[in-house]
């Protein structure tokens, strides 16, 4: 967790399976006391499994909101510059299934997000494109060791540029960032002569 309990990068809550939230009796692996979070991400299963999804949303679907007061103000105030959503879109699919029956099995998602909002006081658009993909794959060594390799990468940006509106500038600030994170986790059970890898 970052700053002020906020998470450090965004989430495609789609690729997690299980979401467990506790408030006490924390596992003592944990290092710091409080809210415990665990996300338990998706895998693929011996039968092949695919979803997809779709939201979408701009101002042509929106009605204004705006009062009188500000519609007469010296320097009106309009629907389309006023503070309010010009477009949010989130798409996404996922698709898993074995490689090897009861041995090896893999899952791969991928989700994006295009967030628009008006801000009047800056006369700008701000805008936070956000991409998730995910790939993750597991194979049954035996009966009691499993080993999986998660891969994630999320790449984020603010303010790219696009088509102006009157009297609304788009946000000049950029910030491109791309963070993979390869990890590899070896879970053992039963004797434990298998190291464990993190």
């Amino acid at each position: 967790m970052a700053a002020a309990g906020l998470p450090p990068t965004y989430f495609d809550f789609d690729n997690f399976q299980e979401i467990q939230v506790s408030t006490a009796g924390q596992n003592i692996a944990q290092q710091t006391g409080g809210v415990g979070i665990n996300f338990v991400t998706k895998r693929g299963t011996n039968q092949f499994h695919g979803a997809a999804r779709g939201y979408f949303t701009n101002n042509a679907l929106q009605s204004s909101n705006v009062p009188g007061e500000l519609a007469n103000a010296a320097t009106p105030v309009t629907a389309s510059t006023a503070d309010h959503n010009q477009q949010i879109s989130d798409y996404g699919v996922e698709f898993g299934g074995p490689i090897r029956a009861d041995r090896a099995w893999f899952f791969a998602s991928y989700s994006s997000q295009d967030i628009r909002l008006v801000r009047r006081a800056g006369a700008l658009v701000d805008r936070t494109q956000l991409k998730n993909p995910q790939v993750k794959l597991n194979w049954q060594a035996d009966k009691q060791d499993i080993a999986q390799l998660p891969v994630l990468q999320r790449r984020q940006g603010e303010g790219r540029p696009q088509p102006a509106i009157s009297g609304i500038l788009f946000d000049a600030r950029r910030r491109h960032s791309t963070s993979p994170t390869p990890t590899a986790t070896f879970r053992c059970t039963g004797s434990g002569r298998w190291p464990t890898i993190a």
